[in-house]
């Protein structure tokens, strides 16, 4: 019998990217681009109100202290119009490397310093409509050596959680933010401390 793996890369010769036919802009912005794409699909049905919206890569980090505690930050959210728990993340600005943007994302929201970060993957926050991919790294022994530098729009609280009391946090449902959660997942054998 084939395995999971197996059978998902057997189905991958069959899919095709859509081809664009072409593209109109509806709204842009220095946050966002908001586009309406006419797409052809493989089935030569042609979609003519696709729309995207464009918004700038980000970075988010699972940072952990010498004292075995994820760094958190707690702040509000307008979209969702409320205050989440979240990993510290922030936007890779224009000819900036993602892992200079995400250190300098960690020490203006937290004051920590990593010696380095290790980049993890790349995930994709609901890629049927919007662009943007978000980097993920782990540090290890983070230390506060800065101060937070809290920006006019920004309100952050710090919260250092034990990683022994993570899985709980996240079953009770404390954070709701995807990429922080895919992110932890994706880091989770480095938090598991023997």
């Amino acid at each position: 019998m084939a395995s999971p793996t197996e059978r998902s890369n057997s189905l991958q010769p069959q899919l095709q990217l859509w081809k664009t036919l072409g593209s109109i802009e509806l709204f842009s912005s220095r946050w966002m681009r908001l586009r309406q794409d006419t797409c052809e699909l493989p089935t030569k049905r042609v979609v003519d109100d696709y729309f995207v919206m464009e918004i700038p890569d980000g970075a988010a980090i699972a940072a952990v202290t010498e004292q075995d505690e994820l760094v958190l930050v707690r702040q509000y959210k307008h979209g969702v119009d409320q205050v989440v728990l979240e990993l510290p993340a922030g936007i890779v600005e224009p000819g900036e490397e993602g892992p200079a943007a995400i250190a300098r994302e960690l020490e203006e929201e937290t004051g920590y310093r990593a010696s380095s970060v290790e980049y993890v993957t790349t995930l994709a926050s609901k890629p049927a409509r919007l662009s943007a991919r978000t980097q993920i790294y782990f540090a290890d022994k983070v230390s506060q050596q800065g101060t937070q530098q809290e920006n006019d729009s920004e309100v952050i609280q710090i919260v250092l959680v034990p990683l022994a009391e993570l899985p709980a946090l996240i079953q009770r449902g404390e954070i709701i933010v995807e990429t922080s959660l895919a992110a932890l997942l994706m880091v989770w054998p480095r938090l598991v401390r023997s």
